[in-house]
């Protein structure tokens, strides 16, 4: 008798996570519950927005920590947390390829940064913001990336 509740409890359980998840990522019959109320909202306020004329949108591309070897061991590591800017138009293509600059910033990043790792230098911090945007706009397309932020850089 004992086991039958548990399982009725955890089958209920079960069953109310995934009409949640449904109802969240607005798939399935339980869409209309959570999904709807906020799409129409950013439709309607979206049109006065582009006739003030071309804007961009920031996307967080993430945090990057690049270890710098010296002596077959790792010295210290340089951080650093990034975003871009994309024009509005080139937004909808852009968004769904975040992967891909990430990969890029990372692989750029590991050649890089081991050459221009001074945390505290103007210059090294423009080298590298110069390198990541000629990458962005290499794997985007010349102009689609409008800027890349370097939120912060830190030394560990």
């Amino acid at each position: 008798m004992k086991k039958a509740i548990v399982i009725i409890v955890l089958l209920a359980v079960l069953f109310g996570t995934a009409i949640g998840a449904m109802a969240m990522l607005g798939v399935g019959p339980f869409s209309s519950l959570a999904g709807k109320k906020d799409a129409e909202k950013p439709k309607a306020e979206a049109p006065p927005a582009e006739e003030a004329g071309p804007r961009t949108l920031t996307y967080e591309v993430g945090s990057f920590i690049i270890p710098l070897i010296e002596n077959h061991g790792i010295a210290r590591q340089v951080g650093m947390d990034l975003s871009i800017e994309v024009q509005a138009k080139d937004a909808p293509r852009i968004s769904l390829q975040i992967p891909k600059i990430q990969n890029a910033f990372t692989i750029e990043l590991y050649d890089f940064v081991p050459h221009h790792s001074d945390a505290h230098s103007a210059a090294d911090k423009q080298a590298i913001h110069d390198r990541l945007l000629k990458i962005a706009n290499k794997v985007f397309g010349d102009g689609a990336v409008h800027e890349v932020n370097i939120k912060s850089i830190y030394e560990r």
